[in-house]
This record gives C-alpha cells, sequence and structure tokens, in this order.
C-alpha cells in the first residue's frame, strides 16, 4: 500500500460545491480586472494626449487678447451745458 487515502464519494461532491462557486467568483474578478486594465491603458494615452497638447501650446508665442470692441458714437450728441447760457 502506498499509504494515499482515497476521497470518500460523497466527501469528493461536497467539495467541488464548495470550490465550484470560488471558481465562477475568480472568473468575474479576472473579468473586472481586466476592463479596469484597459480603462487604465486609454486613460494613460489621453493624458499622454493632452500632455503632448499642453508642450504645444506652452512652445507657441502667446496670443494677445483681442481689443473690446469701441463704443459706436451716437446719433446726436447732447447739447453742451454752455449753450444753454448766453453771454452777457
Amino acid at each position: 500500500s502506498s499509504g494515499q487515502k482515497s476521497m470518500d464519494p460523497a466527501e469528493a461532491e461536497h467539495l467541488r460545491h464548495a470550490v465550484s462557486p470560488q471558481g465562477v467568483l475568480v472568473g468575474k474578478h479576472e473579468s473586472t480586472i481586466t476592463q479596469i486594465m484597459e480603462h487604465l491603458q486609454q486613460l494613460a494615452t489621453s493624458v499622454s494626449q493632452l500632455r503632448s497638447e499642453l508642450g504645444t501650446m506652452q512652445d507657441q508665442p502667446p496670443q494677445p487678447a483681442p481689443a473690446p470692441p469701441l463704443a459706436e458714437p451716437s446719433a446726436a450728441s447732447p447739447p453742451s451745458a454752455s449753450s444753454y447760457y448766453s453771454a452777457p
């Protein structure tokens, strides 16, 4: 005899029922981790693109701010205060 004990079939079935849900759970975790890794890669790509765009913007000379629009003159100017008084 080799000293190995064979497992009782009922015990083996009990063990199979206990381990099977764990395998399903590990599979779900693997899928979730894969999705997280894909999203992290997309995020890293986006950050890299933003850094590149920011670097390009910093290399360009600053653009002057646009001048404010000039006020259009009114059609008729109000009379000056001196026009109300006649000279003595």
